[in-house]
């Protein structure tokens, strides 16, 4: 059983808080057509906010501790793409750790 810290129940109860605000619906339980559908009209610091938040939440060497808050930001990323190509070759170039490959296979299942 993985340990939290408070810390990082924390950081992933924000990163989740703010991706539902800036959505306005759950963006784990929304299906995901809907979570691209209410991304696609943010405006562009909206949708630079959101990468913001998520690219440093998958980044981490503990990113997938917390596997709500990597499954939310992944589906945030890759609602945004095209604009968010670049984090995700940039997150897809990670093979470091664990860590690391658990992003990749989140990624992958929303890529698909």
């Amino acid at each position: 059983m993985i340990n939290h810290t408070l810390q990082e129940t924390m950081e992933a109860k924000s990163v989740i808080a703010f991706l539902n605000d800036s959505i306005g619906e759950d963006i784990l339980r929304a299906d995901y057509p809907e979570v691209m559908a209410k991304m696609s009209p943010l405006d562009a610091q909206q949708k630079a906010a959101v990468l913001a938040v998520c690219v440093p939440a998958l980044s981490g060497k503990e990113s997938s501790r917390t596997r709500l808050a990597r499954i939310a930001a992944v589906r945030a990323i890759v609602a945004l793409l095209p604009l968010s190509l670049g984090a995700i070759a940039d997150l897809l170039n990670r093979r470091l750790t664990k860590d690391h490959y658990e992003v990749h296979c989140t990624l992958f299942v929303y890529l698909s």
